[in-house]
Formats: C-alpha cells, structure tokens, sequence
C-alpha cells in the first residue's frame, strides 16, 4: 500500500532528526540479509546506542537537504539503503557494521557522514579498526599510572630485601 504524503512527510522528519542529532552515519546495502539478520544486527546497534532505519532514496535526500547534509549523493549508492545513525560513540556504528560484515559477507558499506562529512566505504571500514573513545581514555589512564605502578614497585622491592635481610639475621 502507498504511503500518504503525510506518512512520507513524517519519515523524513524522522530522518532529519536523526540526522541533525547523531555523531556518526554509515550507510548500508542490506540486500541480501533476511529478517532475522537484520533484527540480530538491530539488537547489536542497540546495544551500542545506535539505531537502524530503512528508507527510500528519494525520501532520504529530502533529509539530507534538510539537515544541511547536501553533498551526499544517495543516487550513486547502487541497492537497498540502510542507515545507521551513532549518537554517544562516533566509532560504534562504523564498528558494529564491520564486526556484522564479517559474519554476513552479503551486506556491504556505501559510505557514511563523520563530523558532516561524507566519508567513502573504505574510510568507514578504517575508522572501524580504531578503538572506541573508551578504550582509548583506558590506554591513556594506563600509560599514565605504568610510571606510578613501576614506582611503587621498586619502593616494594627495597623493603622486600630489607625484610630478607633481618629475616636472615635472625636465624644466624
């Protein structure tokens, strides 16, 4: 059944909110995929705050437009459109669709908006080897606290002789 013009006009609504409200975008062709991988994929977008929508061509561009995205040229990307929009992490929907891919060969990446940006699919596949805001404040912490942690270390160390020493004496 045909939509409405006001069911259009909503969708597209839907996606300028989206798109003016998220950090990262990748888009999708999951043609190919059946119910019940796009659900699997769904739950694991979930889980990382990001959110699956599929939507015509001709109702996306006129959400790009109206978010001020116009440099993305939807027509040039060839089957189904799936977008999947990131609002906390920039990198999570780069790297749940990669992880995703590399169980279900049939889905590919056509490329995605990083900072209002467009970005190709070999980028996205990039940004989705780097490590998440997360992990990369754990490494930093870490790096911070080896010089602190080796420090107590040899302080430790010191005492552990000292302790040898008078353990020694004792027994003497």
């Amino acid at each position: 059944m045909a939509k409405t013009r006001e069911q259009k006009q909503a969708i597209v609504e839907q996606f300028t909110h989206e798109f003016e409200n998220t950090k990262s975008v990748v888009f999708v062709d999951y043609y190919g995929l059946n119910v019940g991988e796009v659900d699997e994929l769904r739950k694991l977008l979930k889980e990382k705050a990001c959110k699956y929508i599929v939507g015509k061509k001709t109702l996306l561009k006129r959400s790009l437009d109206s978010a001020d995205l116009k440099n993305i040229d939807i027509d040039s990307m060839q089957g189904g459109l799936g977008v999947v929009f990131g609002r906390d992490d920039e990198m999570a929907p780069a790297n749940v669709v990669s992880q995703f891919m590399k169980k279900h060969k049939q889905m590919k990446i056509h490329g995605g908006v990083f900072n209002t940006e467009f970005i190709d699919a070999n980028t996205v596949k990039i940004l989705a080897e780097l490590p998440s805001l997360q992990e990369l404040r754990a490494h930093v912490v870490g790096v911070i606290k080896a010089p602190v942690n080796n420090f107590v270390s040899v302080l430790n160390g010191n005492i552990r002789g000292l302790v040898y020493v008078l353990a020694n004496i004792s027994k003497a």
